[in-house]
């Protein structure tokens, strides 16, 4: 599955990945870190800045308020060409990104052993989805969080638009009934720095209606976590950019991979295909979809300090 195992030193601590199985920074396993509790928050990331480019604010506000956050990361961030470059730079370029997510986190006030790595290969995580699943699905079940959040299916990375799939039909077979939100962080339509506020495409709007976290309160510490990916160039395009949400939809999914990744287009030739086999299964393992509006989901929208308003921001309640 795995093109070599291998194992990294970070900061004098031993951390093997082997064939996923949610490692942690520290070497241990997420069963072993992650105790359930009813506050507790899970976050699935494709890519080391990735979390903090997309809910970095809200990351912090659910922190200070005493939730517990788990970070999983379903990529080893080993960029693009990484087969060209020899073992030893590889490593050093996945031991960099792990190293720059610690300290981003530490940050945003998430201590490392929440931060778990699955290691698969960058830009390769569609081939290895079944695998994948069989990591995640555990994870939900183990910490049985109050909802996780995860990157929104928005076309604008296939490793972003895998993490979003495979953790929707993971929470949807757990039986869990566990909320699902994604973030907006950028698509072929609005791209990382440019001038738009940050929102899901026009056919995602159509779709399922986003909300946008209306307080920019901790924009700043936001920053100060971008600043810590000095490897990536992705961060220091998104410094001044806010957050968005939406409960995910997994109804819509399969339309969705329809817009994104049509068949006669290289992207849906080469990824289109086991995107679909994955949505349909999706599709099928949620039967029932309520909205942001549903009395029994109220509590997201001031959970998550969302608003369509931004002169009516909620209030933010402690844990439970």
């Amino acid at each position: 599955m795995y093109w070599k195992d291998f194992a990294l030193t970070i900061r004098d601590k031993i951390c093997t990945l082997r064939k996923a199985h949610g490692r942690t920074a520290g070497g241990l396993s997420i069963t072993d870190t992650a105790t359930p509790t009813p506050g507790h928050i899970l976050v699935f990331a494709a890519h080391p800045d990735d979390e903090t480019i997309g809910c970095g604010m809200t990351l912090f506000r659910l922190g200070r308020a005493g939730y517990t956050i788990d970070i999983v990361f379903t990529t080893d961030g080993r960029g693009y060409g990484w087969w060209c470059n020899r073992p030893s730079a590889v490593r050093q370029i996945i031991a960099t990104r792990m190293t720059e997510a610690m300290a981003a986190l530490s940050v945003l006030k998430v201590p490392k052993e929440r931060i778990h790595f699955l290691g698969y290969p960058d830009a390769g995580l569609h081939r290895n989805m079944n695998q994948a699943l069989r990591d995640i699905g555990p994870m939900i079940q183990r910490v049985n969080p109050r909802f996780i959040l995860v990157h929104g299916f928005e076309g604008g990375h296939v490793d972003h638009d895998v993490t979003s799939l495979l953790v929707q039909l993971a929470a949807a077979q757990s039986r869990q009934d566990i909320p699902v939100i994604e973030w907006a962080e950028y698509s072929r339509t609005y791209h990382l720095g440019d001038s738009h506020p940050v929102v899901f495409p026009a056919f995602c709007e159509c779709l399922n209606p986003s909300y946008a976290a209306a307080d920019t309160t901790w924009q700043s510490t936001k920053q100060q976590a971008l600043r810590q990916y000095a490897s990536q160039s992705e961060p220091q395009w998104a410094m001044w950019q806010l957050e968005r949400f939406r409960l995910a939809h997994l109804i819509d999914t399969p339309t969705l991979v329809d817009h994104f990744y049509p068949p006669h287009s290289p992207e849906g030739a080469r990824y289109g295909p086991v995107l679909h086999r994955f949505a349909n299964r999706a599709s099928h393992s949620h039967d029932s979809f309520r909205g942001l509006t549903d009395p029994s989901r109220s509590w997201l929208i001031p959970m998550l300090g969302l608003a369509t308003d931004k002169a009516d921001v909620p209030s933010f309640p402690r844990a439970p």
